[in-house]
């Protein structure tokens, strides 16, 4: 039954069990160091002095001797108003009973109670979290140091912690689950807190509001309320009686008083300030008879110096987000049970430069001192991640996201309370939920799963208007195939959804917010958004676009023209606007233009006309540039013969400047003929177009009408004329064409050649040239001769061929591989190169559409990137501080997301490149890869080689749960990822063993036999035992004049001279010769020339020197790494010894070296291995990108 019990409970026991633990360690090392004194502060068990932390105490103790409730240590024992009764009313006991000298027992047994903390922020944050994401939440609350110290001093802050964190998690399961119970405990429970600290009123009046919302959807909640508010009252009622009776105030403290007054205006004084009490009293500014008083004496002080108070508040709030944990113990005088020393005199005071405007001599201060810009970032990091905890929150569950809406009120009134009185401990109530928040961030990462056939249309208007866009978006619906969901968002008369994927947005004064919000909500799960055009439908389009969502816009027209055009500033053609001098106006819509090209994964032009002059003016890639013309059918099926020739000369369109429909009036006013011009359509040109024509009997001005009526009325007319200033790709003139009417049309027009040679063109801008070509159509056998050419060709681009261009065009970008790599490999952005890692990286980039690396390099390096190839490019952090990295890739990354929209981070390892990987996929929804090109788990030499390597590991345990796919070099590194391993793949570094195998040219060795040795500068390569195996070596061979050896090292420096030195004299003898970093293809000459190749490695994941020395045919010797067992197999093709081993390893180097016909088999048979193995890693990890792009993994 106790096995059954500790198996479904061991995540809160070894939660507790930590927590317990630290704290009595805690508790154990105050005692040691200052006695049972420390408790309170007073750091000697003897002496009371009335410190803030004593009062507790102390009231207990008057109470069990004086039998009164009072704060001070000596007579007269005036009654306290300051502190509340809940924490003497637990020593009380103790103290009554065992005597004052059982304090010590007292507190051991609430540091017990109090363990109990980091099991409430795991039940808390299970309510919004994962088992997994609950336990880190737990464990990061039981590991928190200032709450650790905290729980062994005797002031209520702890508990009232632990009281708070009951009353915030029953207050969510009754919003969550609506259990009445649960709101009347925290009730109970709130009255507890505020008990042990008056902060709980404040707590009180927050949770009602939040309730109080509840009643917006639910009028039962009024008892609810009531019973809430009753409870708490009734608990906290005697306390308030008792304030009454002992001083004449209904109060819970004089703590607000005692704050304003003593703390947060100090140093704001008025002159002649007036105490308007009897100062005969012992400190009457903490009696709550006065507080009405001092409260308002401090308000004046205030109201004197608003802006200079204000600015005193917020630094010092901010200061409190950002306050370190270990200075808060040092001040309180406990710095000895820290494990290091700390000092803190002579540092920068803050708070005095800012408000003094010393700027750059606190920027100067953060930076020099590395601890504390490390906290300011981790801070930092957290209050956004709470940000985006938030955020996601609205978008995932509307319960969750009111509640951590009323986190965001607790944690700003904590902060805000704090003011000028800067202290970290106001961070502790609010810690728990901070990391529910930050940790809901990457518990949501995957909730939004991508719809690959969801596309989202943004239209400026829809049917049943008509226009060439609602028409255009019409046909797309009902062409788009079946596997694929649409949905329509387009404005309209009134707000309203047809179907579920039709929404229309009332044209009122919120409609471009509604218009944006309406694309946000139904793009959630959509691939593409549509966009018909720049701004109306464009801008909030790009505004909405998630980096989930890829933007296509449809460039039909030019809004910024039409406008300037409609508005009489310009009469230019479109062709020639972008020539012409800008207005300011003009200016700032163009910003807008370039805003959304910019944000736009690709742009469709309905013509091929427009392209030269957008991708000149706004600098725009012609690889972002795809056509697809508008359907059109020229049907030569027709007979002329049985076609209904009428008497109207028809327009149907909008009337506006652009149309240029006064133009068309005058020049037909100059025509005789009984035919009709029939102009249709609707616009603000309405009344005056009435006017023009009202002199003409032969005009009318027809209101618009739907389709079906248009076409039918066209196909019984005698011509259609559409004379616009301009025409991208006129639906209707081709509409009309395919109805066997001829049109005259303008011909500032962006058809093809071929199809505007079916038309009779005009200019625009001469009312001559519209009046001849009406003329001239007017005419009996021009008009017969242009109806039989239009009979004799048939050209025709329907909705079939429209579409399958549009699914190419989505296709093209969706299936877009956009690597990003984030590395340390200087020499791919320009620095020292080492190997053949950028004909790696440029053979990639022969299998994606865009590769680019960024890797860290220091400011003292001031890399300038470097371009590898058309789409390989390398960018250099330069980083200021190594800290900095993450957000300098981050900043990279933006400026490369925009150019091209990257789809996969890959990590070089899973540390610090995997946690600003990390932060990419968080932000951007970018899939997420982590290498491990190192042996990093499960690996005791790792962790002893360095320190910070224990950081390092739990930096990875951290980033790899978040993987989308981990590449491995080794089945051995695989089986050590445990559950991780199923989205793990082996694929070893790629080597070009076709560029070794066809390579012979070599190196001279003078004669010697050479022993060859290919690592970088790093102690995981052991150099000691390299240089001891050598000693060996030389000791048996060179000096016995056996034979003659010298061994050869490329790629190390300072490792390799200290191991030498380490030698002494023997290291002296040994006749090294020293490579430096050579390049690829000098390093292949050496592998020809040597006669071993040798690693004595601590750890290597992999081992690409022995692949490429077995390739160039030369047997290896190897210490038994994970890697070499992958590439050796023992006595085959090389030899492993134990790592460490250097008596080994001279002892296989001198067998082959004396054993030439063995070594050259060894060598063969290694070769054959790799180029079985090893041959085709390049496709294996463009094959694992597209599994990662598919899901697949």
């Amino acid at each position: 039954m106790i096995k059954g019990l500790v198996k479904k409970h061991k995540v809160i026991i070894i939660i507790f069990l930590l927590s317990l633990f630290l704290r009595l360690l805690t508790f154990g090392l105050l005692i040691d160091n200052y006695g049972t004194g420390s408790f309170y502060l007073a750091n000697n068990t003897e002496v009371l002095d009335g410190n803030d932390t004593q009062h507790y105490v102390i009231i207990a103790s008057n109470i069990s001797e004086h039998g009164v409730y009072s704060r001070f240590i000596n007579e007269p024992f005036e009654p306290d108003s300051l502190r509340t009764p809940l924490l003497p009313l637990y020593f009380l006991p103790f103290i009554h009973f065992l005597g004052f000298s059982s304090v010590w027992l007292a507190m051991l047994l609430l540091v017990i109670i109090l363990s109990a903390i980091p099991v409430e922020a795991y039940y808390l944050a299970k309510l919004f979290l994962s088992n997994k994401l609950s336990l880190v939440a737990g464990l990061l609350v039981a590991l928190q140091p200032l709450m650790i110290y905290f729980t062994s001093i005797t002031e209520p802050d702890m508990l009232m912690i632990f009281l708070f964190l009951l009353v915030i998690y029953h207050f969510c399961l009754y919003y969550i689950n609506n259990t009445s119970k649960n709101l009347l405990l925290s009730a109970l429970l709130l009255g507890l807190m505020t008990l042990a600290k008056p902060v709980g009123i404040y707590i009180a009046v927050i949770l009602v509001i939040f309730v109080a919302l509840k009643i917006i959807k639910n009028k039962k909640v009024f008892l609810n309320l009531f019973l809430f508010i009753f409870i708490f009252g009734l608990i906290i009622s005697p306390w308030l009686y008792r304030n009454y009776q002992v001083f004449g105030t209904v109060d819970i403290s004089a703590i607000k008083s005692t704050n304003l007054y003593l703390y947060y205006t100090v140093g704001f004084e008025k002159n002649n300030e007036v105490l308007p009490v009897d100062l005969g009293e012992r400190q009457p500014v903490k009696n709550i008879k006065y507080q009405k008083e001092y409260v308002s004496l401090a308000v004046d002080r205030i109201l004197n110096q608003p802006i200079a108070y204000t600015m005193h508040h917020l630094i010092g709030t901010l200061r409190s987000m950002l306050a370190g944990d270990l200075q808060e113990i040092y001040h309180k005088g406990h710095s000895n049970i820290l494990p290091f020393s700390l000092d803190l005199e002579g540092r920068v005071n803050i708070t005095d430069s800012l408000q003094s405007g010393k700027l750059l001599v606190v920027i100067k201060s953060i930076l020099l001192n590395f601890n504390l810009l490390l906290r300011y970032l981790i801070l930092t990091i957290l209050y956004i991640l709470v940000a985006f905890g938030w955020l996601m929150s609205y978008k995932s569950n509307k319960k969750t996201f009111v509640l951590f809406t009323m986190f965001g009120v607790l944690i700003a009134y904590f902060f805000l309370s704090s003011g000028p009185f800067v202290s970290p401990k106001y961070r502790l109530p609010i810690m728990p939920l901070l990391l529910i928040m930050s940790l809901y961030t990457f518990s949501n990462m995957k909730k939004n799963k991508i719809n690959d056939k969801k596309i989202v249309i943004a239209s400026g208007t829809y049917l049943p208007e008509i226009s060439g866009q609602s028409t255009f978006v019409d046909n797309f619906k009902k062409n788009l195939p079946a596997d694929y969901e649409l949905v329509i968002v387009a404005y309209g008369n009134k707000t309203e959804v047809v179907n579920n994927n039709i929404y229309y947005i009332k044209r009122n004064i919120f409609r471009h917010l509604n218009y944006y919000l309406t694309i946000r909500n139904q793009a959630k799960d959509a691939v593409i958004i549509y966009a018909q055009d720049l701004v109306s439908s464009g801008l909030p389009a790009a505004l909405a676009k998630r980096s989930s969502n890829y933007l296509v816009v449809r460039i039909g027209g030019d809004f910024l023209w039409e406008k300037m055009v409609n508005t009489g500033k310009t009469e230019v053609p479109i062709s020639q606007y972008y020539q012409q001098p800008k207005s300011l106006l003009e200016k700032l819509y163009l910003k807008l233009y370039h805003y959304v090209i910019n944000k736009s994964d690709k742009l469709i032009f309905n013509t091929p006309w427009p392209q030269k002059w957008y991708a000149d003016y706004f600098n725009i890639s012609i690889n972002k540039i795809s056509v697809i013309q508008n359907p059109f059918t020229i049907n030569n099926k027709i007979d002329v013969n049985d076609s209904v020739i009428g008497d109207e000369i028809i327009y149907a369109g909008r009337f506006i400047p652009l149309k240029n429909l006064e133009r068309l009036i005058e020049a037909f006013k100059k025509i005789k003929t009984d035919k009709k011009l029939v102009i249709i359509g609707a616009g603000p040109q309405y009344n005056d177009l009435q006017k023009l024509a009202a002199s003409d009997q032969r005009i009318a001005i027809v209101d618009k009408m739907n389709q079906a009526q248009l076409w039918q009325r066209i196909a019984k007319s005698y011509l259609f004329i559409l004379p616009s200033i301009s025409e991208f790709n006129p639906n209707v003139a081709i509409e009309a064409l395919s109805l066997h009417k001829p049109v005259i049309l303008t011909k500032e027009v962006g058809l093809s050649d071929d199809l505007k040679s079916k038309f009779v063109l005009a200019d625009p801008l001469s009312v001559d040239s519209i009046e001849k070509q009406i003329e001239y159509l007017l005419n009996g056998e021009n008009y017969k001769n242009f109806l039989d050419n239009l009979s004799i060709g048939d050209l025709s681009y329907d909705w079939s061929k429209v579409m399958s261009e549009h699914i190419e065009v989505f296709n093209s970008i969706i299936n877009q591989i956009n690597v990003l790599n984030i590395g340390t490999d200087r020499g791919l952005a320009g620095g020292k190169k080492l190997g053949d890692a950028i004909a790696r990286h440029r053979a990639y980039g022969e299998h994606v559409d865009n590769l680019d690396i960024i890797t860290y390099s220091s400011s003292r390096d001031n890399l300038l990137g470097l371009k590898i190839s058309d789409n390989v490019t390398g960018y250099a952090t330069n980083s200021l501080f190594k800290i900095f990295f993450v957000f300098d890739v981050i900043k990279i990354f933006r400026k490369i997301n925009k150019q091209h929209k990257i789809n996969i981070v890959v990590c070089q390892d899973p540390f610090v490149p995997a946690l600003a990987g990390l932060f990419l996929k968080i932000f951007y929804h970018v899939k997420l890869q982590i290498n491990f090109h190192g042996d990093f788990w499960q690996n005791k030499n790792w962790l002893k080689e360095n320190p910070i390597n224990f950081i390092f590991l739990l930096i990875s345990k951290f980033t790899v749960p978040f993987a989308d796919a981990i590449r491995v070099m080794s089945d051995g590194q695989k089986l050590k990822l445990g559950s991780y391993a199923k989205k793990a793949r082996v694929i070893s570094t790629p080597v070009d063993i076709k560029k070794i195998l066809d390579s012979s040219q070599t190196v001279s060795s003078e004669g010697a036999l050479m022993v060859l040795h290919v690592g970088r500068d790093d102690k995981v390569k052991d150099y000691d035992t390299l240089l001891k195996s050598w000693n060996i070596i030389n000791t048996d061979l060179n000096t016995d004049k056996k034979k003659r050896v010298m061994f050869y090292q490329s790629g190390a420096d300072q490792e390799l001279d200290k191991a030498k030195a380490a030698l002494g004299q023997a290291g002296l003898d040994i006749n090294i010769i020293k490579l430096g970093r050579k390049d690829h293809d000098s390093l292949i000459k050496y592998y020809n020339q040597a006669n071993v190749v040798m690693l004595s490695s601590t750890s290597e994941s992999f081992g690409k020197v022995l692949i490429e020395a077995s390739a160039a045919g030369k047997p290896v010797v190897s210490t038994s790494t994970t890697g070499a067992k992958e590439i050796i197999v023992d006595q085959k093709n090389g030899y492993l010894v134990p790592i460490g081993d250097a008596n080994g390893l001279a002892e296989k180097i001198i067998y082959l070296l004396e054993n030439s016909d063995k070594a050259k088999a060894m060598g063969e048979t290694g070769r054959e291995m790799v180029v079985k193995k090893y041959g085709h890693n390049t496709e294996k990890i463009i094959k694992l990108w597209q599994d990662i792009i598919k899901n697949n993994i």
